[in-house]
C-alpha cells in the first residue's frame, strides 16, 4: 500500500507533504506525555503487521492494523503512522522519501476514519459487525485515496490505481476479520477503547 518513489508528480508530493506534516505537528503538540507510550505500540503494531505479506496473484498484499490504531490512538495515528513509515523507508526501502507524506497522509485517512466510524456506531450496532466494519473501512478509505492519489498525480495511472483497488479490497476483507478477532481479544481484559 506503499506509494514508491517516481510515481508522484511534484505538485502532489509538496501538497501531501505540507498536509501531512502540519497535521503531524498539530498532533505532536497536542500529545499529552502520557499517550507517548500508545503511540510508541501502535507504531511498531504498524511496523511489524506491514511486514507480513500475503501473496494474492502477481502481487502481494500486506496487513496494516489502520483500524485498530486508529481506535487505540485517534487523532495521534498520524504520529505512529508517520514513524513507522520513516522506519521502514530507512531499513526496508519502502515507499520512500519524497512519498513519505502522501503515504502517511493516505493511511491516517484511513486511520481517522475508523476513529470515527467507531465512535458515531459504538452504541448503535452489534460488535462484531463494528469491529468488521471498522477493520474494513480503514483499509478501503485508504485504498481510495492511494488511488486518487495516484490519479490526480498522473492521469495514466487510472488502470494502476483502479487494479491496486481492488487488489487491496481483499486486504480490507482480512483486516476486517482481524480487527474482530483483536478487539474481543482486548474486550476480554477490559482493556478501554476510545
Amino acid at each position: 500500500m506503499h506509494i514508491s518513489e517516481g510515481f508522484l508528480s511534484n505538485e502532489v508530493i509538496i501538497t501531501t507533504t505540507i498536509i501531512s506534516f502540519v497535521t503531524l505537528t498539530v498532533a505532536i503538540y497536542k500529545t499529552k506525555e502520557e499517550e507517548i507510550s500508545k503511540i510508541a505500540l501502535c507504531s511498531s503494531l504498524f511496523f511489524v503487521a506491514s511486514l507480513i505479506h500475503i501473496p494474492i496473484g502477481a502481487t502481494n498484499i500486506h496487513l496494516m492494523l489502520l483500524g485498530v490504531i486508529g481506535i487505540l490512538i485517534g487523532f495521534n495515528s498520524i504520529i505512529a503512522i508517520a514513524i513507522a513509515l520513516l522506519i521502514e523507508a530507512l531499513l526496508l526501502s519502502y515507499g520512500g522519501f519524497s512519498t513519505l507524506g502522501a503515504n502517511s497522509l493516505n493511511m491516517f485517512l484511513g486511520a481517522i476514519s475508523s476513529y470515527f466510524i467507531f465512535s458515531l456506531l459504538k452504541e448503535r450496532i452489534n460488535k462484531t459487525i463494528l469491529y468488521f466494519l471498522v477493520g474494513f473501512s480503514s483499509v478501503a478509505v485508504t485504498s481510495i485515496a492511494l488511488s486518487i492519489t495516484l490519479y490526480v498525480s498522473n492521469k495514466s495511472l487510472l488502470t494502476i490505481s483502479t487494479i491496486l483497488l481492488s487488489f487491496n479490497l481483499a486486504t480490507a476483507l482480512i483486516e476486517g476479520a482481524i480487527t474482530i478477532y483483536i478487539f474481543k481479544f482486548l474486550n476480554r481484559f477490559n482493556i478501554k477503547l476510545t
